[in-house]
């Protein structure tokens, strides 16, 4: 059966954007769940948000050998200030953030490759009851994860995020204008 759902649709820059705004002006919680969204620009926007009950839904466990670097060091950051680090039993792809009653659902990874360098879409809803049931089926899997790993692992992690940064934004100001379907929407990193 078809329900009218209270949305927009966003892409690339806007969509950068709305995800900007809504961890900034969340007042209650902010969750954000993605496999490949620990970055700097995401760990500090996280950091940020007003919102007293805050959580990432990380995988620990990705297949991107690089992630797996730097998420001790992340991981740590967003423990220190507050985030709640939770995960699914298995690997997830899942991809959304809930901002108080609103919920952001697409194809992003909220990262600076993701909102920078791809072609991204994502749909805005504000349907209370839809939020609702989106919270009570995909959250209701969701596990407490401790940060992980010692003070040399979160070191490398650290010099290894600087390092990743450095190169997608090298790859976002260089690369990207020269493919035509990439360089008409973007915003320099």
């Amino acid at each position: 059966r078809r329900q009218d759902l209270d949305g927009v649709l966003v892409s690339n820059r806007a969509l950068a954007a709305r995800f900007d705004q809504l961890l900034a002006t969340a007042q209650r919680r902010v969750v954000v769940a993605s496999p490949y969204a620990l970055d700097r620009r995401l760990v500090a926007r996280m950091e940020r948000s007003p919102a007293p009950d805050r959580a990432m839904v990380l995988a620990p466990r990705n297949n991107f050998w690089c992630l797996r670097l730097i998420t001790p060091y992340l991981a740590h950051r967003l423990s220190r200030s507050g985030v709640r680090l939770t995960t699914f039993g298995c690997f997830s792809h899942a991809k959304f953030v809930l901002a108080d009653d609103v919920l952001l659902v697409g194809s992003s990874n909220f990262g600076r490759h993701s909102l920078t360098c791809n072609e991204e879409i994502g749909l805005v809803i504000t349907d209370p009851a839809f939020v609702a049931a989106f919270e009570t089926t995909v959250l209701a899997g969701a596990t407490p994860l401790a940060a992980s790993g010692g003070r040399w692992r979160r070191a490398v992690g650290r010099v290894s995020a600087a390092l990743i940064d450095f190169h997608l934004m090298v790859y976002a100001r260089v690369m990207v204008p020269l493919v035509p379907a990439l360089a008409a929407d973007r915003r320099p990193c």
